[in-house]
């Protein structure tokens, strides 16, 4: 008798924490379909080449000096943008992105992050981001960059 009330006690225990559970129950396919959409919400098709050619173009002297071949050719970024488009066009951008937010997030939380977007904070956060990230390459490339030959030598990585 002991043993059947331990045992059901378990039983309730378990069921009052289920909500409390990780959402596990959600089938994947609506957890997916959740994080597409805020995929496609923070990487509208119709920027996504326009900033992968601007985050390219910025990156240019950061790769020309990295690679220590000088100078790459003017037009890189658009160069890069269609070397993008080859090996990983839009849709299958957005599916690994979704994916990564579908692992990591429930559809509600999803949805939450969603609404956020669409506040007028968040529209000025997706309207910003990629100039942000452009500055920051730029910074790095100019500020960071020159000085990492001097560092990696100092270090015992390069002579």
């Amino acid at each position: 008798m002991l043993r059947r009330s331990s045992a059901l006690a378990a039983l309730a225990a378990l069921l009052i924490a289920l909500p409390a559970l990780p959402q596990t129950t959600v089938p994947d396919h609506e957890r997916m379909e959740a994080a597409m959409r805020l995929a496609t919400t923070l990487n509208p098709q119709e920027s996504y080449r326009e900033r992968l050619s601007t985050l390219y173009a910025s990156m240019t002297p950061m790769f020309a000096q990295a690679a220590e071949q000088g100078t790459l050719p003017p037009d890189f970024g658009e160069r890069m943008a269609r070397v993008m488009d080859e090996v990983m066009p839009y849709d299958t951008f957005i599916r690994i992105f979704a994916a990564q937010y579908a692992q990591r997030f429930t559809v509600e939380e999803i949805n939450e992050i969603l609404r956020f977007y669409a506040s007028p904070t968040g529209a000025k956060m997706l309207n910003v981001s990629t100039d942000i990230g452009v500055e920051f390459m730029k910074r790095v490339s100019t500020e960071i960059m020159p000085k990492m030959h001097d560092a990696m030598r100092r270090q015992g990585l390069v002579k």
